[in-house]
């Protein structure tokens, strides 16, 4: 009785309970170890991450929703009754089992560090979504990520959201199909239009200054860290979520790059530029809040330290918030509920892979290879995510 597969996702523990976790998923699971934190089946990942705080989740997520904190494996269904006999049978409470559909059923549980596992009978039905239009390109690797962590922390549609920095529209496009009430704002017009010729609701605006009626979720992905001032920022966020909203963002923490990370990113490059693969990304989209991407730009390849050249391409006027200083922010006028740190660097390579096929699957690869590097230490995580809401004393306050 062996599982089929699994969507490639990150769990989290605590340095005490690496062993209980390698033993649980190699044991129990009947997993491949291919090292002392990750599991294969087939051609998928499951990577244990070290963490302060284990991503611990005490409710069901829905049917294939992939994420830090959740894994969803598929069994055969002849073997699902099976599954759930061997997990009670290792002393492992089933918190819930929910039916999906006719041929949907998943039952869940927490492994021993309490993130939540799901085994299922039938097809992941989000995976379809989760990969998103354009599957064999290479740029819709990161909004693929991307949209298996708002699956993970947005409430449930129809809740209006609000997509600040919106790009050209991709989440838009993606979120509006699941049934939310999506609007997007941005300062550049070639996106607006972009965006709009995806069938998004989009809008020219600056943040700072824009008005609406109140939305259950303020996203920001990739944009915080350009808004100046940030103190002004979440002042604004705070004036547009509707009670019980969240503050959702996906960033970069720029100071988080050491020398030996940054010594990957731009050898890596190099071996895919020598190998004809990687241009540049004049086409890729940008937001009104981000200047074209100048990471690995030209000039800067032959600099003896990556560290130095890091910082050079990072460089701004005025200078991009830190993760550090966005965290220290968001906690002093928010409650946070979620903040963690994930593989952000093979964004990079995702927009100018050639689109294609195999395009996509080296783009895969490099986000498996950077995620492989972040679990076994030798890689930091540059990806920053937190979720929060207003305070009680904050809400209280609004008309």
């Amino acid at each position: 009785m062996r599982l089929k597969a699994v969507l490639e996702t990150v769990l989290y523990y605590r340095g005490d309970e690496e062993a209980r976790m390698t033993s649980f998923y190699r044991d129990v699971f009947g997993l491949e170890q291919v090292s002392d934190v990750a599991f294969r089946i087939g051609g998928s990942l499951v990577l244990l991450f070290e963490s302060e705080q284990s991503s611990v989740q005490s409710w069901p997520p829905a049917h294939g929703t992939v994420g830090p904190g959740h894994a969803c494996f598929l069994c055969e269904p002849d073997d699902y009754d099976g599954w759930k006999q061997r997990i009670r049978g290792r002393g492992v409470a089933i918190f819930d089992e929910i039916t999906w559909s006719e041929e949907v059923v998943s039952f869940y549980f927490h492994d021993p560090a309490g993130n939540v596992l799901e085994i299922s009978r039938g097809d992941m039905w989000p995976l379809g979504s989760r990969r998103g239009p354009g599957s064999s390109e290479p740029a819709s690797i990161p909004i693929a990520e991307t949209l298996s962590y708002l699956q993970r922390v947005l409430p449930t549609p129809p809740a209006r959201v609000l997509d600040v920095g919106c790009g050209c529209g991709e989440l838009l496009q993606a979120l509006g199909a699941e049934g939310y009430a999506v609007l997007g704002i941005d300062t550049n017009t070639e996106s607006i239009a972009k965006a709009e010729s995806r069938g998004g609701r989009a809008v020219e605006a600056d943040f700072l200054s824009f008005e609406d009626d109140p939305f259950d979720v303020v996203f920001f992905g990739r944009s915080l860290h350009h808004i100046f001032p940030l103190s002004a920022a979440l002042e604004r966020v705070r004036e547009l979520l509707a009670p019980g909203g969240l503050l959702v963002t996906e960033e970069i923490a720029i100071e988080s790059v050491d020398a030996a990370t940054a010594r990957w990113l731009y050898d890596l490059d190099s071996v895919l530029q020598a190998a004809g693969m990687l241009g540049i990304d004049e086409h890729a989209c940008h937001t009104g809040h981000q200047r074209p991407n100048n990471h690995l730009g030209p000039g800067h390849e032959n600099m003896p330290d990556p560290l130095e050249r890091w910082s050079i391409e990072h460089a701004h006027d005025p200078p991009l918030t830190t993760g550090e200083v966005m965290v220290a922010r968001i906690t002093a006028a928010f409650e946070v509920r979620l903040a963690e740190r994930v593989p952000y660097l093979y964004r990079s390579f995702c927009d100018r892979l050639e689109a294609s096929t195999r395009g996509a699957a080296v783009g895969r690869r490099v986000l498996e290879l950077e995620s492989t590097g972040i679990a076994n230490r030798s890689l930091v995580a540059a990806g920053l995510r937190v979720v929060a809401s207003p305070t009680a004393a904050e809400e209280s306050q609004d008309p």
